[in-house]
């Protein structure tokens, strides 16, 4: 599925390790398949795949918070000198 909509063979080659892989899998089935499930029952096909778009958005932009608190968090460690230097290194 993944070579048929993205042009892609293996998640792998997306930049996903396989142990994340498998680790996510077992999430998936454990706590989410079982409630999506039971929630999209009604729902047609175009309705519960757009549930899962915009699930999967979510997740991104949850993902891009995480990430920017860290920064956020790293900067806010550093000296003013520091920053400016990693700021030149980036320009």
């Amino acid at each position: 599925m993944n070579s048929e909509m993205y042009g892609g063979d293996d998640l792998e080659e997306d930049g996903f390790d396989s142990e994340d892989i498998e680790e996510e899998k077992k999430y998936f089935d454990e706590n989410v398949w079982s409630n999506f499930k039971r929630e999209s029952k009604d729902m047609t096909k175009k309705e519960s795949c757009f549930a899962c778009y915009m699930l999967g958005f979510a997740a991104a932009a949850k993902s891009f918070e995480d990430v920017i608190e860290n920064v956020e968090e790293e900067v806010g460690k550093m000296s003013k000198e520091d920053v400016l230097k990693v700021l030149e290194n980036e320009l």
